[in-house]
C-alpha cells in the first residue's frame, strides 16, 4: 500500500499531577491517535513469517559482512552458548507481531554430522519448541517449515559427495537413490523426517489438518533433470514417508519454478507462490517473474550494468555493442516476452524461437525508457521452448529479462498464496538488487497486495534475514540511513497492523524493547540484550526474559506506535526493595496518574501495578511514554487490557450501493481493496466492496479507501480506481442530482460506465459530461432524512421554498413542489431535496 499520508488526530495534552497509588475509575480520555493502514475488515488469510537461525545470527554477529552493507542489525544481541535466551527473545518479537505461523528456514544436514550441521538443521530446533512452551503462547504461534531446496539437497550433497558444498554439480532430480547426483535422503531422511520429529504435531501450523511445508526454488542454477514427472516423484516420496511415520500429509505449497519446470507437478502440491512477487489475481494465464542474468546463456561480449534506480529489473541489465553477441534462454510455457531499453542510439536485435525465422526488433527510441516489452510471442504449446536474442550490428543492445507465459494456474484448489517482504537490499560486485523500504511504506503496499487482495496464505520474508536487509525483527539503535527503518519496532508494527489480530485485548509489551528512553546513565550496566544507554539484565520474575533495571528519577522509555482503542486499563510489572519510587503513562502527550510503587522487598520480587485507565478512538495507534519520576525501581514489562471496546463511531455519511447503467453497481475489480484496483461496474449484491459512503469531504469511500483517478489524471479516458484516502480532489466527487453525474472536483469530468457496456466487470473513467450519455447516470447513497414533514408558511400565507445551493430562500405561492416540502429532522435541521436551510455565511 502506497501510504504517504496517515491520520492524524488532535492530541490533548495537559501537565502531569501526581496521585495516590489507586488510581481512579473515570477512563483519561485521549483524542489523539493516528490510524495506520492494515487489515481490512473481512480479508480472513493466514500470516506467516519466514525465520532462519544461522549461526552468525544466533552468536549475535558479526554482522559487518564483506559481500554485502548490513543496514538491518537486530537489536537483540544473543549468545552463541545460550540459544535458549535466543529463541526466548523471538518468540517474544514473533507474539508480539501477531503472525499466525513461523516458517523455519529448513536447510538440512549431513550424514553423521553433529548438531547443529550448519544454519537450518532441523534438529536444532527443539529450544523453540520449549521457548513457545515457556511463554505460554503454544495455541497463538504454530510452526510451520521453508525448505530451502538448493541449499538442503543441492548443497548438502555436495558437502557430503564432494566435500565442496555449494551449487556445483547440479542436483539430479531424477537420481532418487543418489548414486549419481542426487538422492531423495537429502529430501526427506535428512531433513523433513527431522523437522516432523523435533516439532509436536500441536504445535505445527496446519491447512485442512495438514502441516504448511514452503519449497523454495528448484531453478537451473541448483538442479537439473526436473521435468518427466521427477519433481512429483520427489513430493511422493516425502509424501508417503510422512503419512507411514507420523500419519502426517504436508501441505505443499511450492515456488513458481516447479511447475514450470515439471507441470506434472501440480497434482502432488496445494499451493504455488512467487517469490517476492504479489498474487496474480485469478486468472489462468499469467506471466511469471522475469527472469535475468542468473539463468541467461550469454555467448559473445556483453556487459553486466546497474542503473542507479533507472527503472531496469532489480536496478540490473546487460549490454552489448559486438555484432552477433547472442543470449539463449530455455523456458517452459505458452509465450514468452523479452523485455529491454529502448533509448536514442540503440541498434537492433533478431529474435527467434525454437531456432524459427528469426524477428528483427528495434530499440531506438526518442528518449530512455526501461523495462520496455520489445518482443511477445504467444500461443506456443505447453512445453519446453527457447527465446535467442542476437545483436544485428555494432550498435548497442540490451537485454533486461524474459518472461513467461505459461498456462498453470494461479491458484490450486481455490486458494492463492502471497508473498510479502519488507525490503530487499544486496549491493556487491556482481549483484545489484535493491527494494527499497521507503521508510516501511514497502512492506504496507507488500501486504496490502496480498493480505487485503485476498490471499488465502501470506509469508513475510524474513524475520532475522539481515544478511539481505530484509529483516522483519528489531532494529539496533540508529538512524533510517543506519538501519533501513525509522524506529526499532517498525517493521514488527505494520506486520501486527496486518495480522489476523491487528489490536489485541491483552497487550504486553517487554520494558526492554523501547524504541526511545531518555535519562539512563552512560552505557549498559550488565551488558545484555541491547547496546545503548539502557541498563538490561535477566530478569528472576515469572516467565524469564530480562528487564530494565536500576531504573532512576527521571528516566523514561517510549514506544512508538501501540494499537489501543476502547477503554484500556494500563499496568506495569515493577519490582523495587526501596519505598517512594513512582511511575506514570503519558500517551500522545496525555499523562495517567502518577502512582507510588510499594517495596516488594527485592529487586527480582515483582508486583503489577494498575496505572490508569484511558480511552481511546477505534482504530487508532499511539506513542506510549513510560515515566519513572522518583527511582529507583526495575520494570520487566508492561500490559495493556481492554475493558470495554470503542463506541461505534458515528457514520461518515450514507452508506449503501452506487448503482448505474443497467441497474449494477459500481465495484472493485477482483474483489480487491489494495491500491490501484480498478472500479468496476458489475451485478448488484451483498458484496462489502458495493457498499460506498459518501463521507463529509466529498470522498466516496469503500473499505477505507477512496474512490480516485489513476495518477490524479485530468484527461478523457483516465482510469478510475481506489487509494488511500487523502483528502485530494481527485478524491473528490459530488453527485449533481439534476443530470445524474458524479462530477470529480479535480477534472471537472463525470464518472462514466467506459463504452456502455454492462458486462459484469466493465471498468469505470472519467469523461465529459454529457447529459445524453447514459454511461453517467448515477444514483448514490443518500441520507434518509426522516421526521415531521410538510410546507413551512409564512408572510402572507406563502410557503418557504428552496432553490440551488447557496441562493436565498424564497417565499412562493403555496404548491404541491417537493422544493417546499420540509423535514424537520431529528438533528435540528430543516431538509428539503436533500439540502438543508442554513445561514448566509455562517453569521
Amino acid at each position: 500500500m502506497g501510504l504517504a499520508a496517515l491520520t492524524t488526530l488532535a492530541a490533548l495534552t495537559v501537565s502531569p499531577t501526581a496521585t495516590a497509588a489507586t488510581t481512579a475509575d473515570t477512563p483519561i480520555v485521549v483524542n489523539g491517535g493516528t490510524v495506520l493502514p492494515g487489515r481490512v475488515a473481512g480479508k480472513t488469510g493466514a500470516l506467516g513469517v519466514t525465520f532462519g537461525f544461522s549461526d552468525i545470527t544466533m552468536a549475535g554477529g558479526p554482522y559487518d559482512q564483506p559481500v554485502n552493507k548490513n543496514y538491518n542489525q537486530p537489536m537483540y544481541q544473543p549468545k552463541a552458548d545460550d540459544p535458549a535466551s535466543f529463541w526466548d527473545n523471538y518468540v517474544e518479537e514473533l507474539v508480539t507481531a501477531g503472525v499466525d505461523f513461523v516458517a523455519v528456514d529448513l536447510r538440512g544436514f549431513g550424514p553423521d554430522q553433529a548438531v547443529p550441521d550448519g544454519a537450518g538443521d532441523p534438529r536444532a530446533l527443539t529450544p523453540l519448541i520449549d521457548a513457545i512452551k515457556r511463554r505460554g503462547v503454544a495455541d497463538k504461534l504454530k510452526i510451520a517449515a521453508l525448505d530451502d531446496t538448493p541449499a538442503s539437497l543441492t548443497d548438502k550433497k555436495n558437502r557430503a559427495v564432494h566435500h565442496t558444498g555449494g551449487y556445483d554439480p547440479a542436483f539430479d532430480i531424477g537420481d532418487a537413490d543418489g548414486t549419481g547426483e542426487g538422492g531423495y535422503k537429502y529430501f526427506w531422511d535428512y531433513n523433513q523426517r527431522e523437522f516432523f520429529s523435533r516439532v509436536p504435531a500441536d504445535m505445527l501450523y496446519k491447512v485442512d489438518g495438514r502441516p504448511l511445508i514452503y519449497e523454495w526454488s528448484v531453478n537451473d542454477f541448483a538442479f537439473t533433470n526436473q521435468g518427466n514427472g521427477n519433481l512429483s516423484k520427489l513430493l511422493q516420496y516425502a509424501r508417503s514417508h510422512a503419512k507411514s511415520e507420523f500419519g502426517l500429509d504436508p501441505y505443499y505449497v511450492v515456488d513458481s519454478s516447479w511447475p514450470d519446470r515439471d507441470p506434472s507437478v501440480i497434482s502432488q502440491i496445494d499451493g504455488i507462490n512467487n517469490w517476492f512477487q504479489l498474487p496474480a489475481g485469478w486468472s489462468d494465464m499469467t506471466y511469471q517473474p522475469i527472469i535475468d542474468n542468473g539463468q541467461l546463456k550469454f555467448d559473445g561480449a556483453w556487459d553486466y550494468q546497474t542503473s542507479d534506480g533507472a527503472g531496469d529489473y532489480k536496478n540490473t541489465y546487460q549490454s552489448t555493442s559486438t555484432a552477433g553477441a547472442s543470449v539463449t534462454y530455455s523456458f517452459i510455457g505458452t509465450g514468452v516476452q523479452y523485455l529491454a531499453r529502448t533509448a536514442s542510439g540503440q541498434g537492433s536485435v533478431d529474435v527467434s524461437i525454437d531456432g524459427g525465422a528469426p524477428v528483427t526488433v528495434s530499440l531506438s527510441g526518442s528518449a530512455l525508457k526501461t523495462q520496455q516489452t520489445v518482443f511477445d510471442k504467444q500461443g506456443l504449446t505447453e512445453g519446453t521452448h527457447t527465446i535467442k536474442v542476437t545483436n544485428k550490428v555494432s550498435s548497442p543492445v540490451t537485454v533486461d529479462g524474459f518472461k513467461v507465459l505459461t498456462s498453470r494456474p494461479t491458484s490450486v484448489n481455490g486458494r492463492t498464496y502471497g508473498v510479502a517482504t519488507p525490503s530487499f537490499r544486496v549491493v556487491n560486485d556482481d549483484v545489484n538488487m535493491v527494494m527499497d523500504a521507503d521508510h516501511g511504506n514497502h512492506l504496507n503496499r507488500t501486504l496490502d497486495a496480498t493480505v487485503n487482495s485476498g490471499a488465502d496464505i501470506t509469508l513475510v520474508e524474513g524475520f532475522t534475514d539481515w544478511e539481505e536487509n530484509a529483516m522483519v525483527a528489531r532494529t539496533a539503535d540508529g538512524t533510517y540511513a543506519e538501519r533501513l527503518t525509522d524506529y526499532p519496532n517498525q517493521m514488527i508494527d505494520i506486520v501486527r497492523q496486518y495480522s489476523t489480530d491487528p489490536f489485541p485485548t491483552d497487550l504486553k509489551i517487554e520494558a526492554e524493547t523501547a524504541d526511545a528512553y531518555t535519562g539512563a546513565t552512560p552505557g549498559n550496566t550488565w551488558g545484555v540484550y541491547r547496546g545503548g544507554d539502557i541498563d538490561v539484565q535477566p530478569t528472576g520474575d515469572t516467565g524469564g526474559g530480562w528487564n530494565v533495571g536500576d531504573i532512576a528519577a527521571g528516566e523514561t522509555l517510549t514506544w512508538n506506535s501501540e494499537p489501543l482503542q476502547g477503554t484500556v486499563k494500563l499496568s506495569a510489572r515493577v519490582a523495587t526493595p526501596n519505598t517512594g519510587a513512582q511511575l506514570r503513562f503519558v500517551v500522545d502527550g496525555v499523562p495517567g496518574p502518577t502512582v507510588t510503587v510499594p517495596s516488594t522487598g527485592d529487586w527480582q520480587t515483582y508486583t503489577t501495578v494498575d496505572a490508569g485507565t484511558f480511552q481511546f478512538p477505534a482504530g487508532t495507534h499511539h506513542t506510549v511514554r513510560l515515566e519513572f519520576p522518583n527511582g529507583s525501581l526495575n520494570a520487566n514489562y508492561w500490559t495493556a487490557t481492554t475493558t470495554a471496546p470503542p463506541p461505534d463511531p458515528a457514520p461518515l455519511g450514507a452508506t449503501g450501493q452506487i448503482t448505474g447503467q443497467g441497474g449494477k453497481c459500481v465495484d472493485l475489480a477482483g474483489g480487491s481493496a489494495a491500491n490501484g484496483t480498478q472500479a468496476v461496474l458489475s451485478t448488484c449484491g451483498s458484496a462489502t466492496t458495493q457498499q460506498w459512503t459518501v463521507a463529509p469531504d466529498k470522498s466516496l469511500r469503500v473499505l477505507g479507501k477512496c474512490l480516485t483517478t489513476q495518477d490524479q489524471g485530468t484527461g478523457n479516458g483516465t482510469k478510475v480506481q481506489i487509494a488511500a484516502c487523502d483528502g485530494s480532489k481527485a478524491q473528490q466527487w459530488t453527485p449533481d442530482s439534476a443530470n445524474g453525474y458524479l462530477v470529480n472536483a479535480l477534472s471537472g469530468l463525470c464518472l462514466e460506465n467506459s463504452n456502455g457496456s454492462t458486462t459484469d466487470g466493465n471498468p469505470l473513467i472519467i469523461w465529459s459530461c454529457n447529459s445524453g450519455d447514459a454511461g453517467q447516470k448515477w444514483k448514490v447513497p443518500a441520507d434518509a432524512a426522516t421526521g415531521p414533514t410538510g410546507r413551512v408558511a409564512g408572510y402572507n400565507g406563502k410557503c418557504v421554498e428552496v432553490a440551488a445551493d447557496g441562493s436565498t430562500i424564497q417565499l412562493n405561492t403555496c404548491g404541491t413542489s417537493s422544493s417546499q416540502s420540509w423535514t424537520a429532522v431529528s438533528d435540528g435541521t430543516l431538509r428539503a431535496l436533500g439540502k438543508c436551510m442554513t445561514v448566509a455565511g455562517g453569521a
